[in-house]
């Protein structure tokens, strides 16, 4: 399941402000309990309060981890497709000289397709278009190397030619699953909510204190809360700070190249 850009800026925001609100409504229960059921205030924080914040770390930890992961990936992917997509066009000139032109320029279009494709680049609705584009392109590419190949020099040469051909369409699928690659948002939901129940714990161990100790409370809920942004700004790299633009660079030069070649 993807998860929808808006949650890079709604998702922090709202959890820190429910973090404040839950560690307020904890205090309050704990003064209910004071006053009717007798219940003696606690210093510090118990074993439970110790237990939960550590799942809640442990959380953090695990999301941000796969978070940076998937952030790896995905511009190593990039790499790998730049890089099967140049050596795929050097190979071209394993093929007979009358299929080379028609050849690379095949490959112009294909890999303005594949650029578009880039999320963040095109909307909802251009991407089933441009995917039967893509698809179409990719057709034309295999059919005419396969054509191409019994007029190759040697079979060597032409086997070459297919053999860089599929590592360039196994890199652009790999590349599509990875872009499609998210924590799962019921991670992100038990993450939430965990911070949320610290978050009233942490109030009903101020039950016996004057007031909510407010410095305490928002330095928490901000900690809290920014480690979360960066965990979904991680995991959509084409809309936030932290961003994997530059590695497209590789193809963009590439597309140059291309165009030089003439």
């Amino acid at each position: 399941m993807d998860i929808p850009p808006q949650l890079i800026i709604l998702l922090p925001l709202a959890l820190c402000v429910l973090m404040v609100v839950a560690v307020v409504l904890g205090r309050r229960i704990a003064i209910w309990q004071i006053a009717t059921l007798g219940r003696k205030s606690e210093e510090g924080i118990s074993a439970i309060d110790g237990a939960v914040l550590g799942l809640l770390g442990l959380l953090l930890a695990f999301a941000f981890g796969m978070a940076g992961d998937h952030l790896q990936t995905r511009r190593n992917l990039i790499v790998n497709e730049a890089n099967a997509i140049g050596t795929a066009w050097l190979r071209i000139d394993c093929l007979p000289a009358e299929d080379q032109p028609p050849m690379r320029e095949h490959f112009r279009q294909y890999l303005k397709a594949r650029l578009r494709q880039t999320p963040g680049r095109l909307s909802t609705a251009e991407q089933p278009t441009l995917a039967a584009l893509t698809s179409s392109l990719r057709a034309a590419i295999w059919q005419r190397a396969v054509a191409a190949q019994p007029g190759c020099v040697t079979p060597q040469a032409g086997a070459l030619v297919i053999g860089a051909l599929n590592t360039m369409f196994d890199a652009a699928t790999s590349r599509l699953a990875a872009a499609n690659n998210h924590l799962p948002l019921p991670i992100v939901w038990v993450l939430v909510g965990v911070a949320l129940v610290a978050s009233l714990l942490a109030g009903i161990a101020m039950g016996g204190t004057p007031q909510v100790n407010w410095t305490t409370t928002l330095i928490f809920a901000l900690a809290v809360s920014l480690t979360v942004w960066a965990i979904v700004d991680l995991e959509l790299p084409r809309y936030g700070l932290i961003r994997v633009d530059a590695y497209d660079q590789l193809l963009e030069d590439l597309q140059a190249d291309f165009e030089r070649a003439g």
